[in-house]
């Protein structure tokens, strides 16, 4: 082999390096290879020798590592209905009252209730950005960053352990599904399978905590039938941050972080996953019949990592190797055409049967002062970030509290690219080429198994070093990842990394086994018609095929009053529809516009409903006033770009407490006398009569038809609108009406109210428990 005369700025590079080391340097036959082994020979020399196994992350990044897996989590979202009866999003107002129960202080409670469910969602509830003081009486800045994960305990088979309850990260989970077959977005929801059923009410849920680097399991169930009635069937986790240094570490108190017994700093709610076709009171399905072939790209997510690289430029001391010189986000993508059939399933589309594999390339970081690309782009990695850089600007590595004389730049966004592979077996992480130009040389990062490693794989949402910091002060664990390649990346030191604020979320979470469908309309068409096939305890009381087009009398839909002779309160009302995009109804009570607060959260402004589009139904859940008012009163429906099918009601739940649907038990009168009310202040009722009033209170509202057009309002004394309880031209038969007080229970407390309106004369009204 031809000797190789090291000159110029890499012998200045060699100078650094021990006697050894530079009197050996002649005998490399290229500065290539000189470089890379001045690299190898210092990164011993600090983190040790590399196991002759160590993979560096590259070998399940590849297409030929993917199998089959059965994973304790399933985020394969957007088909979940093909098993399970659809989860039910988390509401904003579901959400506000739950965090005000966690909201408490509970000195020296510890949880109580165990969840044993074997498969069970998780949703985010609330992501707290609370701050703490250490043992310093230094401020932890927002805590919730520092909650990098939930786990739950797997106590299912012969081995226990802790899962991770995937997407849930840093105090939230963001995730977006959308359903396939309704196009339902599902928000910040995991689905757990096989989790066992013998867990202990003092170890089934955790978070992991990065100060002390410690799983901790301070955590508080409430019920959901505690907080509200609304809410029965649910349990909610509350979890307590604290941290705690490690036995011998007394004096590193910037680990100890005292708990405040307040269970909120992040919340989540679990509900039962229930297979398809068990249990419960659930409808039909519309079946949907094409005539024709709707063909779609459809693009497998199969790898999904980020890779941090080492450029080599200068490796003589520790804090070189922060390996950040280069970091981006890798997804390998299996892209084929598919046809979508009228059921929902897939077959393969036989004209064009072809496998396209490639990955999607996302810059996230550019610490490097060379020149740095993809074999398969011409473009340097600082020209994909918007707005391009020269090649000595660092960018998205620097630490905003110290001073750096070199270039650098923030919060950039790079675009993404696309690295195609020949086949499916070429198709790994490993197989895609990053080259380097210094000065003196152009040469490729490598990751050869047991050595050196020029870039290493890590799980989506790993953070980076900081600029200039050993990679073992921001991953204490990484010597034993060389040499007994166990992973790191779950314990790094907060203050030492890269925040990922500005990195969206679709790329810090795992992405595996997503699809994504574009439809090919070059080859598609389609002619759909529509068939509702009800479920066998729904009764039919409209049907048809009406488009709402704008919110017109000429669109709307009325079912008359004697169709809701049977319902009461917890009857179930179903629209069953198409919508492709975004649509809302509104139902009111007979033949009028006028809104009425219909006493289902699902129907915003009382009584609308909207939704991102729909391919099945929605529902509507009386109670004792609504029921009475559209059997008196009948339904209209109006709405805008829904295409309406048929409305049913179910009596699976429906209250068996009275004819009336009204509360059977005793009430207490608040009120009595006769007054014919008016837009007044003549009918005053004292805040003190609703002291022990709950949410699921009923005020009972006793009166006579005085002819015209009858309304009933509880105003402050104020004149503040609290809530319609009444709005209607007819007066139900019980002669009352009631209003279950719901989410204006904290007004009425705290407020004197009137009584105001017209067409009724009030002779009573109670209050029921």
């Amino acid at each position: 082999m031809k000797k190789y005369l090291i000159t110029g700025a890499l012998a200045l590079v060699g100078m650094v390096f021990n006697t050894s080391c530079q009197n050996d340097m002649e005998n490399y036959s290229s500065p290539e290879e000189a470089k890379k082994a001045i690299f190898a020979e210092n990164f011993e020399k600090f983190y040790g020798t590399p196991n002759p196994n160590q993979d560096w992350g590259f070998a399940d990044a590849s297409l030929a590592s993917v199998t089959a897996t059965t994973r304790a989590h399933n985020v394969n979202g957007n088909l979940w209905y093909q098993n399970w009866q659809r989860p039910v999003n988390v509401t904003s107002n579901e959400a506000a009252k739950v965090l005000t129960a966690f909201s408490v202080k509970r000195e020296n409670q510890t949880n109580a209730i165990t969840i044993n469910w074997n498969n069970y969602w998780v949703h985010q509830v609330h992501q707290s950005n609370n701050s703490y003081y250490d043992g310093y009486g230094q401020n932890t800045g927002d805590i919730h960053t520092k909650m990098n994960k939930i786990i739950a305990y797997n106590t299912s088979g012969n081995s226990n352990y802790y899962e991770h309850v995937n997407n849930f990260n840093n105090g939230t989970n963001t995730t977006v599904y959308t359903d396939d077959e309704t196009h339902q977005e599902y928000i910040g929801t995991t689905l757990m399978l096989n989790m066992g059923t013998s867990a202990s009410a003092n170890n089934q849920f955790g978070y992991h905590n990065t100060i002390d680097s410690k799983d901790h399991f301070e955590y508080f169930i409430i019920a959901g039938a505690d907080i509200d009635a609304s809410l029965a069937g649910y349990y909610y986790v509350g979890f307590d941050f604290c941290a705690s240094h490690p036995a011998g570490q007394e004096a590193n108190k910037n680990m100890d972080v005292a708990r405040d017994w307040i269970y909120n700093d992040w919340i989540v709610r679990i509900s039962p996953a229930t297979p398809v076709g068990s249990g419960g009171s659930t409808g039909g399905n519309i079946n949907q019949n094409t005539s024709s072939t709707e063909v779609y790209t459809k693009q497998h997510v199969l790898v999904h990592k980020w890779v941090f690289c080492e450029d080599l430029g200068s490796s003589s001391n520790r804090r070189d190797f922060d390996y950040n010189d280069l970091v981006f986000d890798a997804r390998i993508v299996d892209e084929y055409k598919i046809i979508k059939n009228a059921d929902g399933t897939e077959s393969a589309y036989s004209a064009d049967p072809t496998h396209r594999y490639y990955a999607k390339l996302t810059p996230l970081a550019a610490g490097g002062e060379y020149e740095v690309w993809f074999n398969q782009s011409n473009q340097p990695i600082h020209s994909l970030f918007v707005p391009s850089t020269a090649n000595n600007v660092l960018i998205n590595t620097c630490n905003s509290s110290l001073d750096y004389t070199t270039p650098h730049t923030e919060g950039l966004a790079a675009q993404t690219i696309i690295y195609t592979f020949n086949s499916r077996s070429q198709a790994s992480l490993s197989n895609i080429n990053i080259f380097v130009r210094s000065s003196t040389a152009t040469y490729e990062l490598t990751a050869n198994t047991g050595e050196a490693p020029h870039k290493i794989c890590v799980p989506p949402g790993t953070r980076w070093p900081y600029e200039r910091t050993d990679i073992t002060e921001a991953y204490s664990g990484f010597t034993s990842y060389v040499e007994n390649r166990v992973d790191p990346w779950n314990d790094g030191v907060d203050e030492k990394l890269y925040p990922l604020n500005n990195v969206p979320d679709s790329l810090k979470t795992d992405q595996y086994n997503q699809y994504t469908y574009i439809k090919d309309t070059q080859n598609s068409s389609s002619s759909t018609t529509y068939d509702v096939t009800p479920s066998s305890s729904e009764t039919t009381i409209w049907t048809g095929n009406n488009d709402f087009i704008r919110w017109e009398g000429a669109y709307a839909v009325e079912i008359p009053a004697s169709s809701f002779s049977e319902v009461g309160a917890g009857t179930v009302i179903r629209f069953y529809g198409v919508a492709s995009g975004y649509f809302q109804v509104k139902a009111t009570y007979g033949n009028t516009w006028d809104a009425s607060n219909l006493g289902d959260s699902r129907w915003s402004d009382g009584c609308v409903y909207s939704n991102s589009s729909l391919s099945s139904y929605f529902e509507l859940t009386l109670n004792a006033t609504t029921a009475a008012n559209f059997k008196a009163n009948g339904m209209r429906l109006w709405g805008t770009n829904l295409k309406l099918l048929r409305v049913t009601y179910d009596n699976t739940n429906k209250s068996t407490s009275g004819s009336s649907g009204g509360s059977s038990s005793s009430g207490t009168e608040i009120w009595s006398g006769s007054k014919s009310i008016g837009f007044n202040l003549e009918l005053l009722i004292s805040k003190d009569k609703f002291a022990n009033a709950t949410s699921t209170s009923v005020i009972r509202f006793h009166g006579t038809d005085n002819g015209g057009y009858k309304q009933i309002w509880l105003k402050t004394e104020g004149w503040q609108n609290i809530v319609c309880a009444y709005a209607s031209n007819d007066w139900p038969s019980s002669n009352y009406v009631d209003l279950t007080i719901g989410d204006y229970l904290s007004t009425i407390q705290s407020n004197n109210i009137t009584i105001q309106g017209a067409g009724v004369t009030i002779t009573k009204i109670e209050l029921f428990p």
